[in-house]
């Protein structure tokens, strides 16, 4: 007789968690969960509630700017550093133009040599005098280079030849581009290189 009893006393309760547990929850929430059970019962059909419900969780890397930041990032590890690391130099042409004076050193007007990359190449047959090609040296690494279009580097584009009793001068003239890979001309890693 009291196992009979207990049947009815424990589901009486269970229901009573269950009614406490829905009336903790939010408004909404309460009515979802209450319309769920309905359901699950065969009662009707579940009734959307108007609150929005738990926020998403947002993985990392979910905002455009951390994909695109991560994109970046891989394109500089592995194989892929060998398609970024590439810059770009001017082509120069130096070349001997007179002016007020006479010529002392061993060049004439017309001569020229030119500059790509690291390489020097002069026509066939033509000399240069090292005393102005000394000179001319310290300059040509920054004018490969893109300067700022106040720099004098950009508007000065001659030279005087190093003999001051010389009436040479040596026009330097940005002719166009190459390319270079930086693994192909030091062994000195790109910052992140490997990493």
């Amino acid at each position: 007789m009291s196992a009979h009893r207990a049947g009815p006393a424990r589901s009486r309760s269970r229901r009573v968690r269950r009614k406490d547990r829905a009336i903790r929850l939010r408004p909404g929430r309460a009515r979802t969960v209450r319309a769920l059970r309905r359901g699950r019962h065969g009662s009707g059909g579940v009734r959307r509630s108007r609150s929005r419900g738990p926020r998403p969780v947002r993985v990392r890397g979910s905002c455009p700017a951390q994909r695109k930041s991560t994109f970046a990032r891989t394109l500089l590890k592995g194989s892929d550093m060998s398609a970024n690391d590439e810059f770009t130099l001017y082509d120069l042409r130096v070349e001997v133009v007179e002016e007020d004076g006479p010529m002392v050193c061993n060049h004439q007007p017309g001569d020229y040599l030119e500059l790509s990359g690291e390489n020097l190449s002069f026509p066939p047959g033509q000399t240069f005098p090292i005393y102005a090609l000394a000179a001319l040296l310290p300059l040509l690494p920054a004018k490969q280079r893109q300067t700022h279009p106040n720099d004098w580097m950009t508007t000065d584009m001659e030279v005087a030849c190093p003999d001051p009793l010389c009436g040479a001068r040596f026009q330097i003239t940005r002719t166009g581009t190459s390319t270079f890979r930086h693994g192909d001309v030091t062994r000195v890693p790109l910052s992140g290189e490997g990493a």
